[in-house]
């Protein structure tokens, strides 16, 4: 919202909120009829400032919420500082779940008594903040239900190219018939199987994007390899 009042502003204008309100109150004042209408399709300045103050007062009432730390990130100094702390902490999977203590020394343990799961984080451009807070139990079935989806996408498909063996389109000397149809499926999927794929909760875009490609994977090498 900010970055599209900005390009709605001239350059160098003052962003203050102050300013911002000035602006959008006296272009409100200053529409007819005609450009009141046209607001309602294409948003300008007073559109752009109301959206930001529900956002702002949106961010006031859910900073003033408890919520508890599901995550902790911490920044070094330098790389080797980075790669002590996780030689020192770093333990097995196992160990993290059934909280094993033994091996660790006491000073490692988180208020003496929890083996913490210390990883090497994603960088912050990557991270899904608003999902780190999703419970395991929540991910697991929203991407059951993306994945269910997806597999009756891909059984439509191969019927589909099962029941379209029997036609042949001819193009010229060309003879076209179920490689046309994998072909146009192929290319079709990968459009569903993104905003399918954002639904899911996942730590991190390199997460997202490794489930958008087990997906369009699964449904090219099936219908490519299986069915055709």
């Amino acid at each position: 919202k900010v970055m599209r009042l900005q390009m709605a502003l001239p350059p160098g204008t003052d962003m203050a909120p102050r300013n911002l309100a000035r602006i959008a109150g006296s272009v409100e004042r200053g529409r007819n009829t005609l450009q009141e209408l046209l607001a309602k399709v294409a948003p300008g300045v007073p559109e752009y400032y109301g959206r930001l103050l529900v956002l702002n007062s949106m961010i006031l009432g859910l900073v003033q919420q408890r919520y508890h730390a599901s995550s902790v990130f911490v920044t070094f100094e330098t790389e080797g500082a980075q790669r002590r702390v996780l030689e020192k902490l770093s333990v097995g999977t196992l160990a993290v779940k059934r909280n094993r203590t033994t091996g660790i020394e006491h000073r490692h343990l988180f208020r003496g008594e929890t083996v913490l799961d210390v990883r090497e984080a994603e960088e912050p451009g990557t991270v899904r903040w608003q999902d780190l807070s999703v419970s395991t139990w929540k991910k697991i079935r929203q991407i059951l239900v993306t994945t269910t989806v997806a597999l009756g996408l891909l059984f439509l498909s191969a019927l589909a190219v099962k029941e379209s063996r029997d036609y042949r389109i001819d193009v010229g000397d060309v003879h076209l018939g179920v490689s046309f149809l994998v072909a146009i499926l192929n290319q079709i999927f990968p459009m569903v199987a993104l905003p399918l794929t954002g639904l899911e909760y996942h730590v991190s875009e390199s997460h997202t994007q490794a489930s958008l490609f087990f997906k369009i994977a699964l449904f090219r090498w099936v219908n490519t390899a299986i069915v055709l």
